[in-house]
C-alpha cells in the first residue's frame, strides 16, 4: 500500500560531457522543467549522440529560446541511459515551446531511430529544498532528486518539507524537482 505520497528520489550522478548543450544566451526564472530520459539502442550510441546533435541544431535554427542540456547517467539504476532537459520556465512557457510538430518530425529523423524515449515530463522546482540555480545546469555532475505527490496534497508536502529544511539549515547541493499532479493545461 502507497503512502500519501510516494517518495521516488532518485540520485542520479550525472556527467555532462560533450553532450551539453546551451541554445540560448537567457535563462528563464520560472520553476518548471521539461525533462526527457532516453536510451541508446544497442550498439547506437555513437548514432544517438551525433543524431542529438543534429536535433539541437533544429533547435537553432528555429529560434527556440530555450536553453536544452543533457548528461549522461553513471550511477544507479538508470546507468548508461541520457537525460535532456530545460529548466527554469514558468507554467505557460511550457504551454507555448517552438514548434511541437516541427519538433517531433526532426526527431523522428535524428533521434529516435537510434535510441528510445523511456518518458516525458514536467518537473516543478522545490525552491525550499535546494540551492539549484542556472548557473549550475553546466556543471559535469547533477544530482537530480524527485518526489511525486498525489493531487491536493501538495501544501502538505511543502509543509512538511519546509519544516524539515528549517531543521536542518542546508538544502540539497543540486536540483530538486517535485512531479506536479494538478497542473493540467500543458500541452505535452
Amino acid at each position: 500500500m502507497k503512502s500519501w505520497w510516494q517518495v521516488l528520489i532518485v540520485l542520479a550522478v550525472l556527467t555532462a560531457g560533450s553532450s551539453v548543450a546551451s541554445l540560448a544566451q537567457s535563462q528563464g526564472s520560472g520553476t518548471v522543467a521539461r525533462m526527457v530520459l532516453w536510451r541508446a539502442k544497442p550498439g547506437m550510441t555513437k548514432q544517438f549522440e551525433e543524431g542529438y546533435q543534429r536535433h539541437l541544431e533544429w533547435h537553432r535554427k528555429n529560434h527556440d529560446s530555450w536553453n536544452w542540456y543533457g548528461w549522461n547517467i553513471v550511477s544507479g539504476e538508470r546507468f548508461g541511459y541520457f537525460l535532456d532537459g530545460s529548466f527554469f520556465h514558468t507554467w505557460a512557457e511550457m504551454d507555448s515551446p517552438v514548434s511541437p510538430a516541427g519538433d517531433s518530425a526532426d526527431s523522428a529523423v535524428n533521434v529516435s531511430p537510434y535510441a528510445e524515449i523511456l518518458s516525458v515530463a514536467m518537473y516543478e522546482s522545490l525552491p525550499l529544498a535546494t540551492n539549484f540555480r542556472p548557473g549550475e545546469l553546466s556543471a559535469s555532475h547533477v544530482t537530480f532528486s524527485r518526489w511525486e505527490v498525489q493531487p491536493g496534497r501538495a501544501g502538505e508536502f511543502e509543509s512538511l518539507l519546509a519544516a524539515a529544511s528549517l531543521k536542518s539549515k542546508t538544502r540539497h547541493r543540486g536540483s530538486c524537482f517535485v512531479r506536479s499532479m494538478e497542473h493540467r493545461n500543458t500541452c505535452c
